[in-house]
This record gives structure tokens, C-alpha cells and sequence, in this order.
């Protein structure tokens, strides 16, 4: 499990970076901590690959407001979950459907909820192949985009991350296609992932609108942690080629971090637990 405090950036169609929220968080993963038991255990308490605890404390007007997801590995038989929660008015409300093109909220419209992480949510509604392998130049160990970044940073070059602050590496990836199904809606008609061979945390995506011109696109800006052995996936950028708006979920100059190795408990990840943080 892990705690943090981040910044959620993104750049308008001007320019203009627009710090959308600074976030504490708490992550919770039951897939990971699981191990040793017995997969039926696991389903049987919801197949939760993790879930997410988020309060605002920036800007003034959304602080106090929160929201939290649960996350699974099986989302057609146990579909994502998500509630908002605003402190104005102290009320909780699930969100109707946190998964396919429904928007982040904090994105500027940015990036979808199936934009997670490369991709994250159900695969019904496309057909996947699997193109081949091929050598691409990918972000690779961005270490200083996470850590060190600030929004004026990022946003030196104009509606794209600054190159100064972005490191890139020659890898072999994984080339997948989704083509929409007949008669299922998505924002997409079409979506390539190019997923780094040594990790699913590292890659790059684009997609096209129904016209056939391409209409999203986005970065991994992945890094290795090397006290935990493994490659993690904290950042990334997303573009919207129709508005001009780029987004990044995860900057921490400014913050306090990442923590590692902790433990959060089942109820600070509950539509209550904001109710409850707020009434502190």
C-alpha cells in the first residue's frame, strides 16, 4: 500500500498550466496483498486490484471535496466503482459509470478512466490484436518529470511537456490494436498501445476519432524503483488533439511525496472514510 500528496496538472488549449488540484491520497492493493491465499478468496471479496482514497486540499473552492474508486482485475463481473464527495453540502454520490470515456474529473476533459495507467477498465466493447513487436523510442526512467517538476516547468514548451524535464529510451514493445465493435459507443473508433516488453508500467498509446484522424495520445512516464525492485507507473501525460488540452496526474516537486511500504486499512477506502475525514 502506499500514501501520497501529489499535483494534478493540466495545460489549457492557451498554454496556461492550471494546477487542477493537490491531492492526498491513499492506496490500497488487495491483489498484492493477497498473495498466498486463494484466488477464490479474493473474487469472493470483489476481485479488487486496488482501491483509491482522494481529498482535495487545493484549490480553496474543491477543498475538503474527495473522491474514491475501487479498481478490479474481473470488470465485467464486478464492475469499477466510484463515489464524489463535496464538502459544501456534505453529500456522497456514486458516479454513474467511472470506466470506459467517462471523463476524470480533474482532467479538463482531458483523459478518460480507461486512459489509466495506458489502460485500465473493461475490453468489451473492442476487438484486440495483437500487431507484432517493434524497437520504439519510449519515456523511460523519468525520475526528474515526477520528482522534480513543477507545473511552470512542464509547461515551458507550450501544450506539451517540456523536453528538459522528459527522458526517453530505445526499447522493444508490444503493439496492440482495439477497432470499436459494431453498434458499441466509445469515444475511440480505434486504439494502438506500443507496451514496453520488460514492463506493462512503461509504454505509449494513440487513438482515432470515428472521422478516422488521430485524437489522443499518451505517455507512460514511468521510472524503476529500485528499494522495491519493481517498475512504477506514477505520471503520465495525455493529450486531446480536438482541444488542445494536455494533462498529467502525478507531479511532487511541490509536495510531500510518495510513501511506500505502509498500510491502509480497509476503512480509509470507503465512500465514508471522506465523510469522515472532512468531520476531523
Amino acid at each position: 500500500d502506499l500514501r501520497s500528496e501529489i499535483q494534478l496538472l493540466y495545460i489549457d488549449s492557451n498554454g496556461v498550466p492550471v494546477v487542477a488540484a493537490m491531492q492526498k491520497n491513499a492506496f490500497q492493493y488487495p491483489y498484492v496483498n493477497m498473495a498466498g491465499q486463494w484466488p477464490e478468496e479474493y473474487e469472493k471479496l470483489g476481485s479488487n486490484i486496488f482501491r483509491a482514497s482522494s481529498m482535495n486540499k487545493y484549490p480553496p473552492r474543491i477543498a475538503g471535496d474527495g473522491t474514491t474508486y475501487w479498481w478490479t482485475s474481473d470488470p465485467v463481473n464486478n464492475p469499477n466503482k466510484g463515489w464524489q464527495y463535496q464538502q459544501g453540502n456534505r453529500r456522497i454520490r456514486s458516479l454513474p459509470d467511472p470506466q470506459y470515456d467517462y471523463p476524470v474529473l480533474v482532467s479538463g476533459g482531458a483523459m478518460f478512466f480507461d486512459e489509466t495507467s495506458l489502460f485500465n477498465g473493461k475490453l468489451d466493447r473492442f476487438d484486440w490484436k495483437l500487431l507484432g513487436k517493434k524497437e520504439m523510442i519510449i519515456p523511460y526512467s523519468n525520475y526528474r518529470y515526477v520528482n522534480e517538476a513543477t507545473p511552470e516547468m512542464v509547461a515551458a514548451a507550450g501544450r506539451h511537456p517540456n523536453p528538459d524535464l522528459v527522458r526517453w529510451e530505445l526499447h522493444r514493445v508490444n503493439v496492440v490494436e482495439g477497432t470499436l465493435k459494431a453498434g458499441l459507443r466509445h469515444a475511440y473508433s480505434k486504439s494502438r498501445f506500443y507496451i514496453d516488453e520488460d514492463s506493462t508500467a512503461s509504454g505509449m498509446s494513440d487513438a482515432w476519432d470515428h472521422a478516422g484522424k488521430i485524437f489522443k495520445g499518451y505517455w507512460s512516464t514511468a521510472f524503476w524503483a529500485y528499494d522495491y525492485q519493481t517498475q512504477v507507473t506514477f505520471a503520465g501525460f495525455n493529450y486531446d488533439l480536438s482541444t488542445g488540452i494536455s494533462y498529467t496526474p502525478c507531479l511532487l516537486a511541490q509536495t510531500k511525496g510518495i510513501y511506500y511500504n505502509t498500510t491502509v486499512a480497509d476503512s480509509e477506502v470507503t465512500p465514508e472514510a471522506m465523510l469522515r475525514a472532512t468531520a476531523r
